[in-house]
């Protein structure tokens, strides 16, 4: 907030429109002066926000079911579960993973995808992020996996008082033996050269207005 804010909100970001419910924040990064970068869980857009025309407190409530004017683009990207799906931004390039294991580049000059690196990763691609001087781009997965087991047991309940004989413990059945989930807890580099030559100089260069 400006000098002599107190600490209190000045202004608010929310995308309340209608079919793009936001969820909740997971990591912020700025892309240029103005520009802000939301990422969100268990949503399917990564979202860039102009802080210039950021709501104040007094326009809350008076939006809802309509597009925020201070959100600037909606980059599709799907992430389902509560994970923190890592993005990241450099020279007019964002970088970022989804669901799906793809990883995923666009150009905030442009707002258009400049590449896919698709099946980066067996399972959700939690992280992408750039290479500070080269083309290359280094994507992360993995997450918690806990066994997912049936009880079978065909040991009727006693109808009695008399003591139940020793029972045998139920037997355990993994759900989905015969297609085990999919695990991949792993790092890789990638060499972005050609995606990197899409975006050129426009790349180079913020959205007009965030220069």
């Amino acid at each position: 907030p400006p000098q002599g804010g107190g600490g209190k909100p000045v202004a608010w970001l929310a995308d309340r429109e209608q079919d793009y419910s936001m969820g909740g924040v997971t990591q912020l990064e700025w892309a240029s002066e103005w520009m802000l970068l939301s990422g969100h869980r268990k949503d399917n857009w990564l979202r860039a926000w102009d802080l210039r025309m950021a709501s104040s407190a007094s326009e809350q409530g008076q939006a809802s079911g309509m597009r925020a004017k201070a959100l600037v683009h909606r980059f599709p990207r799907v992430t389902r579960t509560h994970q923190r799906f890592l993005f990241n931004a450099r020279s007019g390039v964002l970088c970022t993973g989804d669901d799906t294991g793809d990883a995923l580049l666009y150009s905030l000059s442009t707002l258009q995808p400049v590449g896919r690196i698709t099946g980066a990763h067996r399972s959700s691609c939690v992280s992408a992020m750039l290479h500070p001087r080269l083309d290359a781009v280094v994507t992360s997965s993995g997450g918690r996996r806990f066994p997912d087991y049936d009880v079978d047991s065909s040991v009727a309940s006693a109808s009695s008082a008399s003591p139940s004989p020793a029972r045998q413990p139920p037997s355990k059945r993994r759900r989905g033996d015969a297609a085990p989930r999919r695990l991949d807890n792993s790092i890789r580099l990638w060499r972005v050269d050609d995606m990197m030559a899409r975006v050129g100089a426009a790349a180079a260069a913020p959205p007009d207005g965030f220069a």
